[in-house]
């Protein structure tokens, strides 16, 4: 019995070995990735009134280019993404009076960014970014008997922080949070968290 617990112990070690030494082996190179998650939108403010909304969703896809690791700096990734948000409107209050109403809120937009992994050489890398694009947003809302929207193109920065996992030596699985400032003239912030599966060539 202590044999096999021996022998089960060393090629488990040598499982965990080689799958380190896949994501050690890490020579930097393009990668495409897909994803999507949960965006909430920060409340509307104009004239006194406030417009807030309910928790929506987000869809991503992005090409990037990723370094060789760095054993005393991380890697560096730069990428190319676009996004598509849409969340429903919750509720329009003015005069201290709520009221339901419809319509939402949708924006699409493309970003360059720029990223730092850490902890060059393991399976789970956490990192930090900051991205630079424009966002084209599209405001409707309606309540019986009217209906109003509006929409417009604006520049956008956005800070993310999040965490990888390497699959396999190709493929690995990203959980990040995503922070999005549109400068519209009411200047609408959202957060999101965002799953994705990023693939080396």
């Amino acid at each position: 019995m202590k044999l096999n617990l021996v022998s089960i112990g060393a090629c488990a070690a040598l499982a965990l070995s080689g799958f380190v030494g896949a994501a050690q082996a890490d020579e930097g190179g393009f990668y495409v990735s897909v994803g999507g998650g949960l965006v909430w939108n920060d409340d509307v403010e104009a004239a006194g009134s406030t417009l807030d909304f309910d928790s929506g969703y987000s869809i991503n896809a992005a090409i990037g280019y990723q370094t060789a690791d760095d054993p005393d700096g991380g890697r560096i990734r730069g990428e190319i993404d676009v996004f598509y948000t849409d969340a429903d409107n919750d509720t329009f209050t003015t005069g201290g009076v709520s009221t339901n109403v419809g319509g939402g809120l949708e924006q699409t937009g493309i970003m360059a960014s720029g990223y730092l992994d850490f902890l060059p050489g393991s399976v789970v890398r956490p990192y930090v970014g900051a991205g630079f694009g424009i966002v084209d947003t599209k405001l409707s809302v309606s309540v019986p008997g009217f209906s109003a929207s509006a929409d417009g193109t604006e520049l956008a920065y956005r800070l993310a922080a999040g965490a990888s996992y390497q699959i396999t030596d190709r493929v690995a699985f990203d959980l990040g949070y995503r922070y999005l400032v549109v400068n519209t003239d009411s200047e609408i912030d959202s957060q999101s968290v965002v799953a994705s599966l990023r693939y080396g060539f």
